[in-house]
């Protein structure tokens, strides 16, 4: 999966916080309603950013914490670390 574009810097922020949340979360999957209720952010909000990174192996019953925290991660290197 692509990303979709430049990503604003708000999102990259959003993201890099998101990492940090997956990193230390226990459950082997996460919703989009329960990011919201951790971190604040709109779920559609939420929904958005991972779509703006070409994530969309989210279910109705929510997305593996393992996936996010690698597309993240790859999102993180191509970004920061390999301009």
């Amino acid at each position: 999966m692509k990303t979709i574009g430049v990503i604003p810097k708000p999102t990259k922020k959003r993201l890099m916080q998101l990492l940090t949340l997956l990193e230390s979360y226990k459950e082997t999957k996460i919703t989009s309603l329960k990011i919201q209720s951790l971190t604040g952010w709109k779920d559609s909000l939420i929904r958005h950013d991972l779509w703006l990174i070409g994530f969309n192996n989210g279910v109705s019953n929510g997305y593996f914490v393992s996936d996010l925290i690698e597309k993240i991660s790859d999102v993180y290197v191509r970004v920061y670390i390999v301009p």
